[in-house]
């Protein structure tokens, strides 16, 4: 493959035409044509490092018209280039190099990334400490994990349990400024390392703690999570406590302090902790919506404005690939594999399909001796450990510059993936032990969606509030009290305009936005009076603006049918259709 030869790239190191250097682009070339993987490793690193991006390790590409890999100040990586490195870079970072010799090598591997940044960086000790305070036997303390309004009969339950001193004291210490004015959730890191030997002794003692046996990772135990999730329902708490109190700056800073701890969370190197921390930002977005439309006539705008700037602020399209899986299924590899002493590097007739079966039926135990015989019969015709820690070092660096992408690039799609191209017999214990990894590509997208879905919906209702003063449904709105267009409440009320992105339109469509006038038809479509939920048929109120999105199935349905995750019809995100009377 001959790949696009750069041409004027802006902000190339040492050449104020912006052309690349000669050098770095020779060695680019080079590197690529002569299949050599040191030129092209460290002409990437190079480039990085001069475009003063954050992780050097990583490719950055930036595709016009996405907010992916652009920010001000930052260089464009060629998207030639990036295609040709797609499809033929090898690795940027290596998984095995040699045997390990340390038994804690894999697990501070792990750590790495966290140690790295400065304890004062990192949030786990605040809200440890948080957790310890709060009375998690109150019965608000439940009702919090769930939605919360007033027609609950619990709702009262989760107000009472955030007025109480021992959860005030927690709220104190999640939100106290540090001496640059950040809270725990703005910091850098949620930062908890893995290991209970790694943390103080008493984090053990309340179980707030990753479990990892340091031979064995992929029996790695994540007890922290449901103390985490506490804390997220006692800001769930606080910020309806704040706002019927009629305090809504402080709500919105419990809100902003929610969603942030779901993004934290969401850049942990585990899968199942990356796809918690996802699931927990929508989950959040949700709670946010159902917050500003049940206390809409007493938010004020300013304080909608500081929970849409932070929705954009979480810089989504800036997380990391995990690698927690990927360093577990490494240590796999030299427990399964024979060495050197053997002569050979095929895979143990023992321990092969023992471990590996372990690994595979460890949530279903029944099925362990069937995997037993699956894996057996396997390790005759599998590749031998070096043709295996090859293939996983490319499937990982691969899956990283992929990751970069905007999910929408017609690179995604011109080229397979290092691991979808994978043998399914001969790297099977590549193929079997990571197939979940690759389905966070398509997981991301309705997080997108309701980030922007909820930023246009703080923007609508200041708009409406603005405009026309706080309305309730049924009420006639004047003409110009809300918006004629979704582009209106840009950047008055939200800032970027990719946050009007409906994310589930592959052309990069905006939001869907109208009214409900009459059954008549609207500026984009004819809209019904009402909308089928789950729950059931809700009439939509007249004269109230309309948005949505046009949800999994990628068609507009103009909003006659809704879920929360957009698996059926569309997803309303505002009015709050899930907190409306059905008939």
């Amino acid at each position: 493959m001959v790949l696009p030869r750069p041409e004027s790239v802006p902000g190339a190191h040492g050449d104020d035409s912006g052309r690349i250097v000669p050098e770095l682009g020779a060695r680019l070339t080079a590197g690529i044509h002569g299949c050599a993987i040191g030129p092209i490793a460290t002409a990437l690193r190079e480039w990085n490092q001069r475009m003063q991006y954050a992780d050097p390790a990583i490719t950055q590409a930036t595709v016009t018209g996405t907010r992916f890999g652009r920010r001000p100040g930052r260089g464009a990586f060629p998207l030639g280039c990036m295609i040709g490195l797609l499809a033929v870079l090898p690795a940027q970072v290596s998984v095995g190099q040699g045997p390990p010799t340390d038994p804690m090598e894999f697990v501070k591997r792990l750590n790495q990334p966290i140690l790295e940044v400065s304890e004062g960086n990192r949030a786990y000790t605040i809200y440890f400490d948080a957790y310890k305070s709060i009375d998690s036997s109150h019965a608000g303390a439940a009702a919090a994990l769930d939605s919360l309004y007033p027609e609950r009969s619990n709702y009262d339950d989760a107000l009472q349990w955030a007025a109480e001193s021992s959860q005030r004291d927690a709220i104190d210490m999640l939100l106290a400024e540090n001496d640059l004015g950040y809270n725990a959730p703005n910091y850098e890191l949620f930062g908890l390392p893995y290991g209970e030997e790694n943390v103080p002794m008493e984090l053990a003692d309340y179980e707030f703690v990753v479990y990892v046996d340091d031979a064995q990772l992929r029996f790695a135990e994540f007890a922290y999570l449901p103390r985490y999730e506490e804390l997220i329902a006692l800001l769930n708490a606080e910020m309806h406590y704040q706002a019927h109190d009629g305090n809504t700056e402080a709500s919105a800073e419990a809100a902003v302090a929610m969603v942030r701890m779901a993004r934290q969370l969401s850049e942990r190197q585990f899968y199942s902790e990356k796809v918690q921390g996802l699931q927990w930002i929508r989950t959040s977005c949700t709670r946010i919506r159902e917050l500003i439309w049940i206390y809409r006539d007493v938010f004020a705008i300013e304080d909608l404005r500081i929970i849409s700037d932070a929705l954009e602020d979480l810089d989504l399209d800036q997380l990391k690939f995990p690698q927690g899986e990927v360093v577990n299924l490494e240590q796999i590899v030299w427990q399964i594999f024979r060495g050197e002493a053997e002569g050979d590097y095929f895979a143990d007739k023992d321990k092969f399909p023992r471990i590996m079966a372990e690994f595979e039926s460890q949530d279903q135990p029944l099925l362990r001796f069937e995997a037993a015989h699956k894996w057996k019969a396997l390790a005759e015709e599998h590749a031998t450990r070096v043709e295996v820690l090859d293939k996983l070092t490319d499937a990982f660096n691969n899956w990283r510059l992929r990751w970069r992408l905007d999910p929408y690039d017609r690179t995604l799609d011109q080229y397979e993936s290092e691991f979808a191209s994978l043998h399914p017999i001969k790297y099977a214990v590549v193929t079997e032990s990571l197939k979940l990894m690759e389905t966070l590509f398509d997981q991301r997208i309705p997080v997108y969606a309701d980030v922007n879905g909820t930023a246009c919906a703080c923007g609508v209702l200041a708009f409406m509030i603005k405009e026309g003063g706080q309305l309730t449904p049924g009420e006639i709105a004047d003409v110009g009290t809300i918006p004629d267009k979704l582009a209106q409440i840009q950047p008055a009320y939200v800032g970027d305009e990719e946050m009007l992105r409906d994310w589930y339109d592959k052309d990069e469509g905006k939001l869907r936005y109208a009214t409900v006038i009459n059954r008549q038809e609207t500026q984009y479509v004819t809209f019904s009076y009402y909308t089928e939920t789950p729950d059931g048929r809700v009439k939509l109120p007249e004269h109230w603006p309309i948005l949505y999105s046009i949800g999994q199935n990628l068609k507009d349905d103009v909003a006659a049918t809704h879920t929360l995750d957009g698996s059926e019809g569309d997803i309303i995100y505002w009015p709050v259709v899930d907190l409306m009377p059905t008939e």
